[in-house]
């Protein structure tokens, strides 16, 4: 019952022991105690005027005591009680006669732990002293409370320490700089690797802020810079998603790919600190750029296209190739892909669309042939061949 609060077997701690010993002088008592339960065993956390820690649970009193929520079990003589005169804590030490115990409550009201008196003689407990015990039982219950929400806070903290072991491994691996920007002081707390990505060995600046951030944007992207900034931090946009280039310690420019959001906002929703990371993405923009160039000066149109969640496949690139063999220039291909669709003979439209859902259920490329109608009425056959 006492296994949420982890409390079996821990070591005894003052806060237990002077709630145990101020039972033992209200009620006029050599012994009291604060007790858990196993499956076989009784824990003393606290055993004022006792020696042992622990008992079997066949001994003692307490596991009686949790069969009555709110209510004293009271035993002024034991050695005459027939459910315990014969049990060796009456026959041998600590020779119990008088016994009272009053439950302890979990945070649902369920009995799972007892607060006992115990004396060598017969007695009783007026009024006032059995009020004292109930209000002591609770502030074992209080006890336990905190000691219940520090165990999940200190569970919390330890997944929080994981994720952040794994998170900085991921970043250590991609290479990423981390930024985070407090924005009532314009201070930006960035990690070493970010630094890194433009040459720098150490920090080079004492304070770094969004001031000396924008001073390293190539200023033909400061706008682009800004405006991006903007839109997220007044909600227009959920993340701040941009490439652009930043001055290198070598005097080069180099790109980068900046990914953000807003992580902490005030009770009025007003932005008050972003993070994001920082990719170097030079290397890929060098491919890209001469991915481009190839791509304009082979025969044919060089495509790449994207599937979005609906099904409908959008062109984010087109080469120079296009207005040549459609008739349509690449611009306003990438603008309406429907203008596309709509030169395909009727009767060549099923088959097309028929092998596109059979490429992306199958994740094979993709290829078809069909005939388009040109603007002078002359009809000329296409082949497409696409890699996933």
């Amino acid at each position: 019952m006492s296994l949420p609060y982890e409390i079996m077997d821990t070591p005894s701690e003052k806060e237990y022991d002077d709630i145990a010993k101020l039972a033992s002088i209200i009620c006029d008592t050599p012994i009291s105690t604060i007790t858990f339960f196993d499956e076989s065993r009784q824990f003393f956390k606290s055993h004022y005027g006792l020696e042992m820690s622990e008992a079997p649970i066949e001994d003692f009193f307490s596991r009686h005591v949790i069969d009555n929520p709110d209510e004293f079990m009271i035993i002024p003589n034991a050695q005459k009680d027939d459910r315990f005169k014969d049990k060796p804590s009456v026959v041998d030490n600590p020779k119990i006669v008088f016994y009272a115990g009053y439950p302890v409550n979990n945070d649902k009201g369920v009995p799972f732990a007892t607060f006992s008196i115990i004396d060598q003689k017969i007695r009783e407990l007026t009024d006032t002293q059995k009020e004292a015990i109930k209000s002591l039982a609770n502030q074992v219950e209080q006890l336990l409370e905190l000691r219940r929400t520090k165990l999940v806070l200190e569970a919390k903290n330890a997944s929080v320490a994981q994720e952040k072991i794994i998170l900085d491994a991921i970043i250590e691996g991609t290479d990423a700089g981390t930024w985070e920007w407090d924005i009532a002081t314009d201070e930006v707390f960035i990690n070493a690797k970010w630094f890194q990505l433009l040459g720098y060995t150490s920090k080079p600046y004492e304070v770094f802020t969004m001031q000396n951030w924008r001073e390293l944007v190539f200023p033909d992207d400061l706008i682009q810079f800004e405006v991006g900034l903007t839109n997220c931090l007044s909600g227009i946009s959920e993340k701040f998603h941009l490439k652009y280039r930043v001055k290198h310690l070598q005097g080069n420019w180099i790109w980068v790919e900046n990914r953000g959001k807003v992580v902490d906002k005030s009770k009025n929703g007003k932005p008050l600190k972003m993070f994001g990371i920082h990719l170097n993405i030079d290397k890929e923009r060098m491919q890209e750029n001469q991915f481009l160039a190839i791509a304009d000066s082979v025969p044919g149109v060089v495509f790449r296209s994207e599937m979005a969640k609906d099904g409908t496949a959008n062109l984010s690139y087109v080469s120079n190739g296009f207005l040549d063999l459609w008739g349509v220039s690449s611009e306003i291909a990438m603008e309406d892909n429907n203008r596309i669709w709509s030169l395909i003979l009727d009767e060549d439209l099923p088959k097309v669309q028929k092998s596109i859902e059979q490429s992306a259920t199958h994740m094979t490329n993709w290829v078809s042939e069909w005939r388009i109608k040109q603007a002078n009425g002359a009809v000329k056959w296409h082949k497409m061949i696409e890699s996933q």
